[in-house]
């Protein structure tokens, strides 16, 4: 792929800039857990809205998929109610390593956690 002002190859990086440049000019803040540029904003209940949670955190649709594909609606009321709490869970940690790799302007899916699919 070349530079749309015909400056050679995109190198790693460029594309952001690049999309940036040629649409709104400014790239999002970032994602709280997984620090890229969240393009997919996504609002996350910290206590689920099912049991009584008003206050949100913005995340990026990635980290806010993988968050309910690990925990219930109990345990996230429970245990995981802030986001401290759900960055270093092993699990989370992985996908957090995983999904860090990714192009933040596209979407990555996560299945339910094999634990999370026995417990239903």
């Amino acid at each position: 792929m070349v530079h749309a002002r015909g400056q050679g190859p995109l190198q790693a990086g460029d594309a952001l800039s690049l999309y940036a440049e040629l649409h709104s000019g400014t790239i999002p803040d970032p994602c709280p857990l997984c620090e890229r540029p969240n393009w997919f904003q996504s609002d996350h209940h910290l206590i689920p809205k099912s049991r009584g949670g008003k206050a949100t955190k913005t995340t990026c649709m990635d980290c806010h998929e993988a968050i309910h594909a690990i925990w219930t609606n109990r345990e996230l009321e429970q245990t995981y109610n802030t986001l401290e709490a759900i960055a270093p869970h092993p699990v989370f940690a992985k996908f957090l390593t995983f999904v860090r790799k990714q192009d933040p302007e596209r979407r990555s899916t996560m299945e339910r956690t094999r634990i999370r699919r026995r417990r239903k």
